[in-house]
């Protein structure tokens, strides 16, 4: 009985060591995995910022027809942006890098694709978004179609939290914008404001509102 009971003895206690040593392990693992998720989340939003840095050149067309650039997309949205917005507008010319449907081709009776468009000069994309706004609805060979910026499903949800706030500022007459990514610009008197939180800007905009 007492060599069993120092065995067990001996066995509780190399036991109790070892156990002391996994969680030793286990705390070291669960730091590591805190800095993976931090590096792993720093890596996300580069990635999300590198992505809707390239696609700040891009444009999106919606309603036009499938086939209707005859293979050509390129040299077709280089002829369609001047037909559509003005030529007098687009004196030079509109210089395009590349265009492309996304998606499958679409069944009978489905939507067409989106076309996609890379505009090679940043200002020209500029005022293509800014005369589609002030022209829309827009109109070619009768087809009714939109022309909208190509952001990133992230940076779209970001930019449509201000939608409230933007109603407001338009309501009350002030000035006011969206910088890229997701950041509200507010021009009030002479002061100019930059808001990234959405809290923020909905303060500044009650504030403005009810005085």
């Amino acid at each position: 009985m007492q060599a069993s009971l120092s065995d067990t003895n001996f066995r509780i206690s190399d036991l109790e060591g070892a156990r002391v040593k996994h969680d030793d392990r286990i705390s070291e693992l669960e730091a590591l995995c805190q800095d993976i998720v931090a590096v792993n989340k720093a890596l996300h939003t580069k990635l999300d910022y590198l992505e809707g840095r390239s696609r700040q050149q891009n444009i999106r067309i919606a309603g036009l027809q499938e086939k209707v650039e005859n293979g050509c997309p390129t040299a077709f949205v280089e002829k369609l942006i001047p037909a559509v917005l003005g030529g007098q507008n687009f004196p030079s010319g509109v210089k395009v890098d590349c265009a492309y449907r996304i998606g499958p081709p679409p069944a009978n009776g489905e939507r067409p694709r989106l076309l996609i468009a890379k505009i090679h000069h940043y200002q020209d994309k500029e005022l293509i978004l800014k005369l589609s706004r002030q022209q829309s609805p827009l109109q070619f060979e009768g087809m009714q179609i939109y022309i909208y910026p190509d952001w990133t499903a992230k940076v779209l949800s970001q930019r449509r939290n201000f939608d409230g706030v933007k109603k407001k500022l338009k309501e009350a007459g002030v000035r006011h914008g969206l910088l890229f990514p997701a950041r509200l610009i507010v021009t009030h008197g002479s002061e100019k404001m930059i808001f990234t939180s959405v809290e923020d800007a909905e303060a500044f905009a009650n504030e403005i509102t009810t005085a």
